[in-house]
């Protein structure tokens, strides 16, 4: 039996000690209670007659209390008991995703934007709108009905005129659709700030109320201050969806204090490293789970440049591709229009590719196309382009178009590269060859032709003036090796020449200008001596080929076909069509070869094409390469099996011919080329951009007619940063070094620039005249930019609930919406770790009562002895 002590928190618990498992029976405690009874009443009638009547009945009552205060704590055996339960202290890790896909608003349902509303605190501003009026409007956008077809009266004002009626109708219908509108303004992120924050759901104030709360804001990094200002940082680089998860891992050992749970605000975007699953599951383990908040809407469709690649350096007037790719996601079939643009015209450079979209693609959201788009700018330059894309179908409505369009930057160079062309006799390879590099605007040519027909009536010099060829390579005068006239070509092509006519002080001077000068290297094989003439070991030209073991490869009746690798296929100055897929039908279609070389690829050379026969073993240790191409020393080799490419003349005329050795030699020849300057002074960087973690490379090239011998100090180069509004800063004067392959080069290697933009000068204190007349040239700057990290952020900003879901999953919590935050606040409620105490007095044995009851009944017994005495008994 219990019986609660009024205004206090303890229980009198009695026990009865008779019955059922007592210590005896009912029966026993009934009689036990009459004989004492009766032998205090029969006492009593013997002392009536001895005194008076009235001190007897004081003697009766008190024994009866004694005897009924010692029978009530032998059968009940009061206690006195105070139960109470304590809660553990737990901690919660709330983490709120500001990357920069969070900056985007989502489309939402009607339902969706009234119940954000009521979420973020918008409906509470509204204190003319009944609670009863909207969740009216709740349950009927539930049950589908049209945001036209609500209630917008209570059952109260039905009772008012028509006028005041159609009025009150009408602020309602206001007021919804502004109610509309402000949700559908929230961004991801201002939805979980009003989540949590006092003027929306206050996340944090009912969590605070039960829990000790930790708060981290996280992007590419993680914080627990909410920093605004490292939002526009984040959005240049992406969100890690580990960063709360590892906080996790680190606070769960930390202190003694359990931590109960991760709370996760995020649209589920996570493109830095790793995914988070494993990190989730290993918490799960720890028996910390994690609850997911999912901010972001239903996904949009979307359309996105992925990516858009412009040669480093391309020659004025002379024809360049950028390569493109174009992401197509969750889009109905449609063409996908791409343009490029001048940065900051308005009009685009050429007419616009057509994409024929087919759809999205079951299993698979996403389409990528890839495509190459021709451009020729006679301006010289560094030039910013833009390729945008849109849809055909303008009532499409994309999630964002932030991802639409992507930079890109070319530097188009006045200098001519230089290009030396060497073969035996006048084959077809080397006429069609000649004829192309001879009438390019953009290039400054040489030729050496050693079998000639000659009459001897004009000596070679003058033969050479007037345009013929020559019949030996160029040599260093005096027989100097530090100035080699080979190291100021750009590019050699070497053809079929036999040893006797390419000496070994010839082929190691060849070698020299790959390994050391830096050069590129293309051979030309042909049917009598290159390469199989100088495939001994020891010879100086063959390290320099790419390929063993090799094979004539001559089918009289067919002719075989020239198939790209897929690294041939991905390497732009093999495009024969500005589509990928197109080029690589280009190539099959082009007329077959009668004659060819394949050989094995050596270590660390690239197999770019194959015969069409070896196709199917490119993967394979056995494939063979036709198109092979090598790094050798601080130089490239690239070596080509076939004399033939003259036939792709057939059927095109110069179309395939030309573009084919057009983007060889522009590959070939521009690899060193400076934007700036003059025939004097050559100066600038290497690349017209740079990535954050990359070395600016500045140089500057002396003419041949500048005598080495006359510079006089060091030389150097001003580097200067170009600040937003136009004015400049001098950073610094940076000392060159001399390439020691090239005595008229001197470069160095700028590190941990910002990101931005700069202009170079060359300092060189005995050439000013030179200088100035260098820095006065039309046609090119000596400007560069170093960008910022790259974003993958908004390529495809699109929420990603199945993620959060699966994180959720795997360690044991549960993913939520913001209309279930309730269900969220109670589920870790029940997680904290209750304990319930209890303690118990027994009255007849624990102190101070076993004292109280002594004390009571040692009372009574004084009184029942002392009225005993009184009254005159023994």
């Amino acid at each position: 039996m219990r019986f609660t002590l009024p205004d206090t928190e303890e229980v009198l618990l009695l026990t009865p000690r008779w019955g059922g498992d007592g210590s005896f029976p009912v029966w026993g405690a009934v009689l036990g209670g009459a004989v004492f009874v009766g032998l205090l009443l029969w006492l009593f009638r013997w002392e009536a007659k001895l005194i008076r009547r009235s001190a007897a009945v004081l003697l009766f009552t008190l024994r009866l209390v004694v005897i009924a205060l010692v029978g009530f704590i032998a059968c009940f055996e009061p206690r006195l008991v105070h139960e109470y339960t304590e809660s553990a202290p737990g901690r919660v890790l709330v983490a709120l995703d500001v990357s920069g896909s969070m900056s985007l608003a989502d489309e939402r349902t009607p339902l969706e934007q009234l119940r954000l509303a009521r979420t973020t605190g918008i409906l509470r501003d509204r204190t003319d709108l009944p609670r009863t009026l909207t969740d009216a409007w709740e349950r009927h956008l539930e049950r589908g009905a049209s945001p036209n077809d609500l209630p917008w009266l209570t059952d109260e004002e039905r009772n008012l005129g028509a006028d005041e009626q159609a009025k009150q109708m009408l602020d309602r219908q206001r007021v919804f659709a502004s109610l509309q509108k402000k949700a559908a303004a929230l961004s991801r992120l201002e939805v979980g700030r009003r989540i949590l924050g006092d003027d929306g759901w206050g996340l944090l104030q009912k969590l605070k109320a039960e829990h000790g709360v930790e708060t981290l804001f996280f992007a590419e990094s993680a914080s627990s201050v909410d920093n605004k200002s490292r939002q526009a940082d984040s959005i240049a680089r992406g969100s890690d969806l580990r960063l709360p998860l590892e906080r996790a891992l680190v606070e769960k050992g930390k202190s003694e204090t359990p931590l109960l749970g991760v709370v996760l605000l995020s649209d589920g975007r996570h493109n830095i490293g790793e995914g988070p699953l494993p990190l989730a599951s290993r918490l799960g383990r720890l028996g910390v789970p994690v609850y997911p908040v999912a901010l972001g809407g239903e996904a949009q469709p979307d359309l996105a440049v992925l990516s858009a690649k412009a040669p480093a350096t391309a020659l004025r007037g002379m024809e360049f591709s950028v390569q493109v790719q174009v992401q197509a996601s969750r889009l109905a079939a449609q063409d996908i229009l791409v343009e490029v643009f001048r940065k900051g015209e308005k009009k685009p450079l050429v007419e616009a590719k057509r994409i024929a979209h087919k759809g999205e693609r079951k299993g698979n959201r996403d389409a990528v196309y890839s495509l190459s788009i021709p451009l020729k700018i006679e301006e010289a330059g560094t030039h910013g382009l833009e390729v945008k894309a849109r849809l055909s179908d303008k009532a499409v409505k994309e999630g964002t178009l932030e991802n639409n369009h992507h930079a890109a930057v070319v530097r188009i160079v006045q200098e001519k590269p230089r290009v030396l062309l060497v073969d035996g006799d006048a084959r077809w390879e080397y006429h069609y060859l000649s004829t192309f590099v001879t009438r390019a605007p953009n290039l400054e040519v040489e030729r050496v032709l050693f079998q000639q027909p000659r009459l001897g009536l004009q000596s070679e010099e003058k033969l050479e003036k007037i345009g013929f060829a020559r019949r030996k390579l160029p040599a260093p005068k005096d027989g100097a090796t530090s100035d080699d006239p080979l190291f100021g070509f750009d590019c050699i092509v070497l053809g079929d020449v036999s040893p006797e006519d390419l000496p070994t002080s010839d082929r190691e001077r060849l070698r020299r200008y790959v390994a050391e000068r830096g050069g590129t290297l293309v051979l030309v094989s042909g049917k009598r001596h290159l390469p199989l003439a100088y495939a001994g070991k020891t010879d100086p030209l063959e390290p320099l080929l790419p390929v063993t073991d090799i094979k004539v490869e001559a089918p009289k009746d067919q002719g075989f076909a020239i198939a790209l690798s897929e690294l041939g296929k991905a390497t732009p100055w093999l495009a024969l069509a500005d589509n990928p897929a197109q080029s690589v039908k280009t190539w099959a279609e082009l007329p077959k070869h009668f004659w060819g070389l394949t050989g094995k690829a050596k270590p660390g050379a690239t197999v770019l094409a194959t015969t069409a026969w070896e196709e199917k073993k490119e993967k394979s240790s056995s494939a063979r390469g036709v198109i092979v191409q090598q790094n050798f020393g601080l130089g490239r080799v690239l070596w080509l099996g076939v004399e033939s490419t003259w036939r792709f003349r057939r059927w095109a005329g110069d179309t395939h011919h030309h573009r084919f050795w057009g983007q060889l030699i522009l590959w070939a020849g521009t690899k060193d080329l400076l934007p700036a300057g003059n025939q004097h002074v050559r100066f600038g960087s290497r690349q017209p951009v740079y990535s954050p973690d990359q070395d600016a490379d500045l140089a500057v090239r002396l003419g041949t007619k500048i005598a080495l011998a006359g510079i006089k100090g060091k030389v150097g180069m001003k580097l200067v940063r170009i600040l937003p509004d136009g004015k400049e800063e001098v950073l610094r004067n940076v000392p060159l070094e001399p390439n020691e392959s090239q005595p008229r080069l001197f470069e160095h290697k700028v590190k941990g620039l910002e990101p931005g933009r700069y202009r170079v000068e060359p300092v060189l204190a005995s050439l000013e005249k030179e200088v100035k007349e260098a820095l006065a040239e039309k046609g090119g700057d000596g400007t560069f930019r170093v960008l910022p990290t790259l974003s993958k952020e908004m390529l495809d900003p699109a929420p990603d609930p199945d993620l959060l879901y699966a994180i959720a999953r795997e360690s044991g919590g549960k993913a939520h919406t913001p209309s279930t935050l309730d269900e969220l606040v109670r589920g870790l409620e029940r997680r904290i770790e209750r304990k319930e105490y209890r303690h118990e007095k027994r009255l007849w044995r624990d102190e101070p009562f076993v004292w109280w009851i002594f004390a009571l009944v040692s009372g009574f017994l004084t009184l029942e002895w002392l009225g005993r005495k009184w009254a005159g008994l023994p």
